[in-house]
């Protein structure tokens, strides 16, 4: 499930739950309940514009992720080939 997050009346990224049913997410190092807030630079406002940003980055040699969880926030980079 990908829903936004909101704080301060703004989207701030896309809170994810309902990992436990997709294969490579704690591969990925994501957890339930994290918001992925950047992903190579790119922030995530909504769920298309997180569908054209992952499209775009699985041409790239890697994708860097910036995400809160627990309201502390992490960053998580790994390569694609």
């Amino acid at each position: 499930v990908i829903e936004p997050y909101v704080a301060d009346g703004q989207v701030e990224g896309l809170k994810i739950t309902g990992l436990e049913n997709i294969k490579g997410a704690k591969d990925l190092g994501l957890k339930n309940g994290d918001v992925i807030r950047l992903v190579n630079g790119h922030r995530l406002t909504s769920k298309q514009k997180a569908y054209q940003i992952f499209k775009k980055a699985r041409s790239q040699e890697a994708v860097t992720f910036e995400l809160l969880r627990d309201d502390r926030p992490k960053k998580f980079s790994f390569a694609l080939r």
